[in-house]
């Protein structure tokens, strides 16, 4: 089975906006179904205001529910990246002390937030012989 999440994030409205983001999540949407044989209805598309974090993490475990070997899976983020201080004391630390996060649409810095070590996890659970291609077009990823 092939799966895909596609987000991509403008920011409209807020100070930080961006151009091309949503532009670029339908972009993939399209070459992944006419170039790479992904089924309509086993690909999702998450965009600015709806792009929130429970939504972003449903969206995840959506991808990686019923995984199985040879299975194709896609994840795309277009939106804005940074760092944040480890504030998870029981996981890895970076030798750096910061985390890579992504910056959904409601993020506020505490738990609205998705971090490197949320993707570590939800992607770590996958079985072997899943391909799995994560595209992060932000900072920091």
């Amino acid at each position: 089975m092939k799966k895909a999440l596609l987000c991509g994030l403008n920011y409209p409205n807020q100070p930080h906006f961006l151009r091309g983001c949503v532009n670029d999540m339908m972009l993939w949407n399209a070459v992944l179904k006419e170039n790479y044989g992904f089924d309509a209805r086993n690909v999702r598309t998450i965009a600015d205001d709806a792009a929130t974090t429970d939504k972003i993490t449903e969206g995840l475990a959506w991808l990686v529910r019923d995984a199985r070997p040879d299975d194709v899976l896609f994840f795309q983020f277009s939106g804005h990246g940074t760092q944040m201080i480890t504030v998870d004391f029981d996981a890895d630390i970076e030798a750096d002390g910061l985390d890579e996060v992504i910056v959904p649409s409601d993020m506020d810095w505490r738990e609205r937030v998705i971090r490197d070590n949320d993707f570590a996890r939800i992607f770590g659970q996958l079985p072997s012989g899943v391909r799995l291609t994560v595209l992060l077009d932000c900072c920091h990823s």
